[in-house]
């Protein structure tokens, strides 16, 4: 049967800047669904936005811009307050939509579903990407009283969820020790891509080029990729390593602080590596192209999606047991898995793909096809579909003295 789906995510292309993997996520899974016949609606309230309303690719994509907080620099609880604000304005705008939803879906991050949670009025399928707290912890950064509370916020949002769904098993370990909700309740469903936009040429015809793509911050690691390379010039000295993703500059130098790094860091080596800050998601496929071979040394990694995009490309990733990919790359032989913080395991790791580049080129195909086959939206969205109805079914079970409105859910009020 059809179902109205209301996917809510501030994250969306192309207009929210420095969107990610979730933007990334709904940007795909949404379409995916309304091929298979729901109505599909997408809330994003940001900032950046223009507020506006169209039919993009079959669904209902409904923009609204975020107001600010007055005197938000100056608040003391600035996390939680974004929070608290961003679910209560997202609860409203979904209301004024004026459309009684089947289900609604959110992030864990940044609480944008907790009011729907809260009220509890309408099945709520929570998705993790990995949460402040986690993502605090990997990062090595103490907690303070605002970001526990935003935490919280975070927390109630997955915990009240009608249903929990997370990308990779690591995640769902991960949110099960820290309390949030059983390892049980969590079902794993990996998310989808659309491999036809990264079609490019073998590895096996291109240079000894290291990939990075990502935020270069504490979790992401990038030193140790940095370490690494300096350990394969000794032997390769036409290594390189190019880092796509945004950071800090140190002064005029244009190089990265890794202020969270020990003081070595100051002084290590940057000869081999590129810096590019930013880069659009669509001149990602130029770069993946002129690589022999993607690294994402992480020290914790959900499920990433720029590690995704390049084995759809034809590369092979070698990532850490950090990654919620690792397993998925040990299985089908797209890569390598090494343990996290250790350059001479990434640099042993990457070496094989250097030095031959027909050997790349066949594991960069095996995690193509692989890729094509795991990760089709079409089998993605049949997961999420049955997950839906599952979710409504619970609901429903959960209030048998309610007055249903529409196929057995309450309206959104």
């Amino acid at each position: 049967m059809p179902l109205k789906i209301l996917l809510v995510s501030e994250e969306f292309p192309p207009e929210t800047p420095g969107w990610g993997g979730i933007g990334s996520y709904v940007e795909c899974i949404a379409p995916a669904l309304a091929r298979r016949g729901h109505e599909v609606h997408v809330l994003s309230c940001a900032m950046a936005h223009r507020t506006g309303d169209g039919l993009e690719d079959g669904v209902w994509v409904h923009r609204r811009r975020l107001p600010r907080i007055r005197g938000a620099s100056r608040l003391r609880f600035g996390e939680t307050a974004h929070r608290a604000w961003l679910g209560a304005f997202n609860y409203r705008e979904a209301r004024r939509l004026r459309t009684i939803f089947d289900v609604v879906e959110y992030p864990d991050w940044d609480a944008e579903g907790w009011m729907f949670a809260a009220l509890g009025n309408v099945p709520t399928v929570a998705h993790l990407h990995t949460p402040l707290t986690l993502a605090l912890r990997h990062k090595g950064v103490r907690e303070s009283t605002d970001t526990r509370l935003a935490g919280r916020l975070e927390r109630m949002s997955v915990s009240r969820a009608t249903a929990v769904t997370s990308p990779s098993a690591v995640l769902a370990v991960e949110i099960a020790a820290m309390g949030w909700v059983e390892r049980d309740a969590i079902q794993v469903i990996p998310y989808p891509i659309e491999s036809q936009q990264w079609v490019t040429p073998p590895a096996s015809g291109t240079g000894r080029i290291v990939q990075f793509a990502g935020r270069l911050d504490a979790r992401k690691a990038p030193e140790v990729l940095i370490d690494a390379i300096a350990i394969l010039r000794d032997e390769m000295p036409d290594v390189s390593a190019r880092f796509a993703g945004e950071y800090d500059a140190a002064g005029s130098s244009g190089l990265p602080r890794l202020a969270w790094s020990s003081p070595r860091s100051f002084a290590r080596s940057f000869d081999g590596c590129t810096f590019l800050g930013h880069v659009a998601r669509g001149k990602l496929g130029e770069l993946y192209a002129s690589s022999r071979v993607f690294a994402q040394p992480s020290v914790f990694e959900n499920f990433s999606f720029a590690t995704l995009e390049a084995m759809a490309a034809g590369r092979a990733a070698v990532v850490t047991s950090g990654s919620g990919l690792a397993p998925f790359i040990a299985d089908c032989g797209g890569g390598a898995v090494v343990a996290p913080r250790d350059p001479a395991a990434l640099a042993s790791a990457l070496k094989p793909y250097l030095i031959d580049a027909a050997y790349a080129g066949e594991a960069g195909e095996r995690a193509r096809a692989a890729v094509r086959r795991e990760f089709d939206p079409k089998r993605i969205a049949l997961l999420r579909e049955e997950l839906y109805g599952a979710a409504i079914e619970s609901f429903r079970m959960s209030r048998p003295h309610s007055s249903p409105a529409h196929a057995g859910v309450r309206p959104l009020p």
